[in-house]
């Protein structure tokens, strides 16, 4: 829907780098490998267009460093911190992780303009769908259709990130923070 590739991945072996994007089945293989145990550096000739930055730390500061529009931080603790934050260059930090961006990193992240959606919000769409799922879909509630609750979570994400953005920009404080 809103044309996302992702480019980057990385683990405590390394990076795996495809500039044209993973495909659905290049995502499959890496899962695969994972889930055996493997590291994403092992799969450089198996997935065509692929290239490796080999070891953690070279890994986590290419991915820092990576030239995206949105950066995901989303197992590393601290891959963001005072030491690199002026080196990231996206515009939008969805931080996934427990502490994937540190408080002074997210300071120094806001007064060069970035954005930083924290765990709460990145995450809250799984609470919502589940809330609609369990809750106002019981048997005993009135039923609502796909488009009903996508319409919902949509206007409500707008409606309480517009909120966050608005407090941070008043109170000139990290969107985490508002």
């Amino acid at each position: 829907r809103y044309h996302v590739q992702c480019v980057f991945i990385n683990d405590t072996g390394g990076a795996l780098i495809k500039e044209s994007g993973f495909t659905r089945e290049d995502v499959e293989r890496i899962i695969a490998a994972k889930k055996a145990g493997r590291s994403v550096i092992e799969l450089e000739s198996a997935i065509a267009g692929s290239r490796v930055v080999l070891g953690r730390d070279a890994g986590n500061d290419a991915f820092v460093e990576y030239d995206a529009d949105v950066l995901m931080p989303a197992a590393i603790e601290n891959i963001i911190h005072e030491g690199n934050a002026d080196l990231v260059k996206a515009t939008l930090i969805v931080s996934e992780a427990n502490g994937g961006v540190t408080k002074g990193a997210s300071a120094m992240l806001h007064r060069r303009g970035r954005i930083e959606l924290t765990g709460p919000y990145a995450s809250a769409g799984g609470v919502t769908v589940s809330y609609w799922e369990g809750w106002l879909n019981h048997p005993a509630t009135a039923r609502k259709s796909e488009d009903d609750i996508r319409a919902d979570v949509e206007g409500r994400f707008k409606s309480n990130g517009q909120a966050i953005m608005d407090l941070s920009e008043a109170e000139d404080v990290p969107a985490d923070q508002a």
